[in-house]
């Protein structure tokens, strides 16, 4: 099974990044251990077993348990073919070729080529049209208004094409331990059967985990871990090729599952078995950085991100801005974005680093911020994650066959709205008519007291809009309204004052009135605790399903809040960590805010990367607006 090559028309200006990129001292490396016996192959004497399902409702064939027999039947099947030699399998290209041009989707794999076949096969519908013919090409200097031009002609293709109702779902992660064994027993299958000979002991058994030092915590726990927390049949698809050809991933990949597993056990620091870990994978990257065979490859590339992806919860500025730097040293390097080996680096690389750019409120790099993905193969992937941040139809054609109440989807409406507003009327100048509330003569005077017009009206409505915490109304006790409502106050306060997220004014209430004098709760805490909160109360574990992407826009608006007031809580924290009700506990909201919305896209960006790169460029395009206008000189 292979990644289907693309090309990609990418115009970043290369500028020379100079970045201190200090080796990481020796430290040992870690053995590997774990075994899992190798599955047997079928002979060719066997026939393949067919199973019926039969059920009383056409639905029930979706249910976890007839999807997981129809999966097995046909990876069954799968090998057996191969086994007899009927299945080809075409070689993975290491070569670094330089591409030009934006790609028209790839076609649809045959069967024998996938063996997700038959899993995408129920959610495969259509390939939007975004050929080279439908897709203007603009200016290298202009990178911005590329950014959202082809936002806007990839909604305009999409509201033209998505069907309006679906079976599928937004993602194919599943909070089950159903979930969590398949994708094992996929891992290993694959490795039973396509491994290279070095992965192999004389016994015949499999060697593809770290030994950790930790009686507590086995290797085996951790990626079942990763498994269950992170994986989806897209993020196998697309790491089966590089993780066959490299154990370092696999092992740097389980540095994920331990900082999430802290992140579940409370902890309020990295655990040792978490240190040792990346103690371990900072051994694997300092190696490979070394060695010029493999300083600029994408397995390198892989483990800085698995390494910057683990800081998420003990949070080291330093060393995320570190391994930020190596990223893009790496990629800058090596020609750019386009000449990456795997185009699934590309498009984790620009994830993770636009998700830490917006949650620290910092400067991308330009190398990412000129780079649009085109990889879209969303044929497979409708419906898609609709938010805020991104609505190809136009109407959240996916939100409104949900159980989503009307007043949530009133609250997302109404900040896309306030969004694309925000970005047509102050994007292109900056100009301070709205901060100075002056009205000058001319078109744009006009267009910005429009826009000063709307956004005060909405930000009205979203100030008094009822907290789910006060009882006797429609929402008492929704906490996923309560949960975007307090995240829509957040930003609106943000755009109004045209301020940081995480400088909101901290008299600001997330509590509101009714008219007839109800009150909620007096806030004794800020707004991302009382976030956060809210949050605790919903399905985090599934990511909200359908409504993922509007999940990880709220996660990543509470956790660009909450930055400002973690980093002072910080500086007042004693060495120890320990936690503190008084100093710790607003670090603690900040390390879970980030976390949470960091496992929403990690487990949304395999299956779909571009809508949530785009959601990415459009978030940070409005703090970028916000800095503009704050500048000095301009106030």
């Amino acid at each position: 099974m292979t990644v289907l090559p693309t090309t990609r028309s990418t115009r970043c200006s290369a500028d020379s990044l100079h970045s201190s990129r200090t080796h990481s001292p020796s430290i040992p490396v870690l053995t590997s251990a774990t075994a899992k016996p190798r599955h047997e192959r079928p002979t060719a004497m066997n026939t393949p077993q067919f199973t019926f399902i039969t059920t009383s409702h056409p639905a029930e064939f979706k249910h976890e348990e007839n999807s997981k027999k129809v999966r097995s039947t046909a990876m069954k099947y799968h090998r057996q073919m191969e086994s007899l030699g009927l299945t080809d399998k075409p070689a993975r290209s290491t070569s670094r070729k330089s591409t030009t041009g934006i790609v028209s989707p790839p076609s649809v794999p045959s069967e024998k080529e996938d063996i997700f076949y038959y899993e995408r096969l129920e959610e495969n519908e259509l390939y939007l049209d975004l050929s080279p013919s439908t897709i203007p090409l603009l200016p290298s200097s202009a990178p911005a208004v590329q950014s959202i031009v082809q936002t806007a002609l990839y909604d305009t293709v999409a509201s033209q094409s998505l069907p309006q109702t679906s079976m599928s779902r937004v993602t194919e992660y599943q909070a089950t331990s159903g979930h969590s064994s398949f994708m094992l027993d996929m891992l290993l299958d694959d490795f039973a059967t396509n491994q290279p000979r070095e992965y192999l002991i004389d016994n015949g058994q499999t060697v593809m985990l770290p030994m950790v030092a930790d009686t507590e915590q086995s290797a085996e726990h951790l990626l079942s871990l990763l498994m269950q927390e992170f994986t989806t049949t897209s993020m196998l698809r697309k790491w089966f090729p590089a993780m066959r050809l490299n154990r370092d991933l696999i092992s740097s990949a389980t540095v994920l599952a331990a900082a999430w597993d802290d992140t579940k056990r409370n902890l309020p620091g990295d655990s040792d078995r978490t240190v040792l870990l990346k103690q371990g994978a900072t051994a694997m990257f300092a190696r490979r950085q070394s060695d010029p065979n493999t300083h600029l490859d994408d397995s390198t590339i892989t483990i800085m991100l698995h390494l910057m992806s683990a800081e998420m919860w003990s949070y080291d500025d330093s060393i995320l801005k570190f391994y930020e730097a190596g990223i893009v040293s790496a990629i800058v390097t090596s020609g750019g974005m386009h000449k990456l080996q795997d185009v699934a680096v590309a498009e984790f690389a620009a994830a993770y680093c636009y998700h830490s750019a917006i949650t620290r409120e910092a400067t991308q790099y330009a190398v990412f911020q000129q780079w649009m993905p085109q990889d879209l193969d969303i044929g497979a992937m409708i419906p898609l994650p609709e938010s805020p941040l991104f609505d190809p139809t136009g109407k959240f054609a996916t939100l409104a066959r949900i159980s989503c109440s009307s007043e949530t989807r009133d609250i997302i409406f109404q900040m896309r709205h306030l969004t694309d507003v925000f970005i047509e009327s102050m994007g292109p100048a900056t100009d301070l008519c709205i901060k100075k509330e002056e009205i000058y003569d001319g078109p744009q005077s006009i267009a910005l007291l429009g826009y000063h017009n709307r956004s005060l009206a909405i930000h009205t409505q979203i100030s008094s809009l009822l907290s789910a915490e006060v009882q006797g109304h429609s929402r008492s006790n929704d906490w996923v309204y309560e949960a975007c409502r307090i995240a829509a106050v957040i930003y609106t306060n943000a755009i109004k004052n045209l301020s940081k997220i995480g400088d909101y004014d901290p008299s600001i209430s997330a509590g509101c009135c009714s008219s007839r004098g109800d009150t909620a709760p007096s806030p004794t805490k800020s707004l991302p605790e009382q976030l956060f909160e809210a949050l605790q109360k919903t399905d985090l574990a599934g990511i909200w399903q359908d409504m993922a992407g509007v999940l990880y826009w709220v996660c990543v608006v509470g956790a660009a809040a909450a930055h400002t007031l973690a980093a002072a809580a910080a500086n007042n924290a004693s060495p120890s960590m320990e936690y503190n009700p008084q100093q710790s506990y607003p670090v603690w909201v900040r390390r879970n805010l980030d976390m949470h919305a960091f496992r929403t896209m990690a487990i949304l960006v395999p299956q779909h990367p571009t809508p949530i790169i785009i959601a990415q460029k459009k978030l940070y395009r409005v703090q970028e607006v916000i800095r503009e206008a704050a500048a000095p000189g301009r106030a």
